[in-house]
């Protein structure tokens, strides 16, 4: 079910190397060991072995500090400031503290319009998985079901620390110069080369999400491999070989350069003048020190997606981000619209109810996520602003039908789902019909 290398165990002393002398070497042990490991495992029941697992092979002080960390509390505190930051320079999620960018090109920062996220304690426990990966500058996959918000707590961190934020979808027919570049037709019927968003961001110090990656065919995915591994450089073969080095490499390298030229007696601006050249001539660029690079999928179960090689998934530091639970599901839906408590309740009643049901048929046949609930909600709203019907209930559940039913085929096998959705509305809402 999970496969694990000594990749991972490099990443896990990496971690106590970077951080013992901030939190301890018994924290830093456990939360690298969560961070590694832990926040890949999809099931509680999983989450629960580990703990066990750790805490048999631990001593003393850290066994406390395994079921402190593993039960974090959502603090009002901690929501507020993920909200509304009080420092401006950097954003604190529990003891994670990711400094805010001042990037002179702000195009694709997002705005608070673009990026909500409603601080429920499903969705911190996720921003913070995500700030940790880019805190350390480490390629994240976000895997979840549909609807889990896996792109909205990527963009919503682009937000609070103002990154320029760039989204890819991929599918079956992506193509390699889709997202790395290619030749097309310029003056004089000449080709010229055009960057795409890869590199573009890599240039320029974007966030890109690479969403639905494992729709993608898999050798389009490991065109990417070496940018994935440890030391994180990509060569564009399809142009002129260009050699993008991680920043504090390329640095290093520059540096190097520096020290010969001077110790031909060069001051120190021509040496660093002849050094840039050197690199240059040589096809080496920096990738921009804000770069960071995340990916996002469903689970493989779904229709049309790839299974990843072990090898693959391993590159990526993987995090499994949970669908909201329902307390979670309902805090959103009242932060995010001017409905009743009481008629929020009644539509949370019927949503678990169809939520439970369509688990029990094929995901591709009826597979209801958060999503439909907030449609839902909306739809209600919307038809409340216009006045179409004084009776609220009548709009909850003429709605419902639309979001719910509509989409479900007059097929023998869809009978009882119908029927059992159609009876729930009802029992919640009364029986209505749309006469418009």
């Amino acid at each position: 079910k999970y496969q694990f290398s000594i990749r991972e165990l490099k990443a896990w002393a990496r971690y106590i190397s970077q951080y013992h002398t901030n939190f301890g070497l018994n924290e830093s042990y456990v939360k690298g060991a969560l961070y590694i490991y832990r926040d890949r495992l999809v099931t509680p029941e999983d989450r629960e072995r580990f703990d066990s697992l750790l805490a048999t092979i631990s001593i003393g002080r850290i066994k406390h500090l395994i079921a402190q960390f593993t039960k974090r509390v959502v603090t009002d505190a901690i929501k507020s400031e993920i909200v509304k930051p009080r420092d401006k320079n950097n954003i604190q999620i529990f003891d994670i503290v990711i400094p805010v960018n001042s990037p002179l090109d702000t195009s694709y920062i997002p705005n608070s319009k673009e990026a909500v996220l409603i601080p429920t304690k499903e969705t911190v426990l996720s921003l913070g998985k995500v700030a940790q990966a880019a805190l350390l500058n480490e390629p994240l996959l976000l895997v979840g079901e549909t609807g889990a918000g896996k792109t909205s707590i990527i963009r919503y961190l682009a937000y609070l620390t103002r990154n320029n934020f760039r989204r890819f979808n991929l599918n079956a027919q992506t193509e390699k110069s889709d997202f790395i570049g290619g030749h097309k037709p310029g003056k004089d019927r000449a080709f010229i080369w055009e960057d795409k968003i890869l590199v573009e961001a890599m240039q320029k110090g974007y966030w890109l999400v690479l969403d639905e990656i494992n729709l993608a065919p898999s050798q389009v995915i490991e065109r990417i491999n070496s940018l994935l591994d440890d030391d994180g450089f990509l060569v564009i073969t399809e142009h002129r070989g260009e050699i993008y080095l991680k920043y504090i490499e390329y640095e290093r390298r520059l540096k190097v350069l520096i020290d010969q030229f001077k110790a031909r007696g060069l001051d120190l601006e021509t040496a660093d003048k002849n050094a840039k050249e050197e690199m240059d001539k040589n096809n080496y660029r920096p990738i921009h020190k804000n770069f960071r690079l995340f990916a996002t999928m469903n689970p493989a179960q779904y229709a049309g997606r790839q299974v990843f090689s072990p090898a693959l998934m391993n590159r990526f530091r993987v995090k499994w981000i949970d669908e909201l639970p329902f307390e979670d599901m309902k805090e959103v839906v009242l932060a995010k619209f001017d409905l009743p408590v009481d008629l929020v309740d009644k539509m949370m009643n019927a949503y678990k109810f169809i939520y439970n049901e369509t688990r029990q048929v094929e995901k591709e046949i009826a597979h209801y996520t958060v999503r439909h609930l907030l449609r839902w909600a909306f739809r209600i709203q919307k038809a409340k602003q216009i006045g179409w019907s004084s009776d609220i209930n009548k709009i909850a559940a003429i709605e419902a039908q639309e979001v719910f039913l509509d989409g479900l085929q007059e097929e023998d096998k869809f009978i009882r789902l119908r029927r059992v959705i159609e009876e729930e509305i009802a029992r919640n809402f009364g029986k209505h019909q749309d006469t418009n």
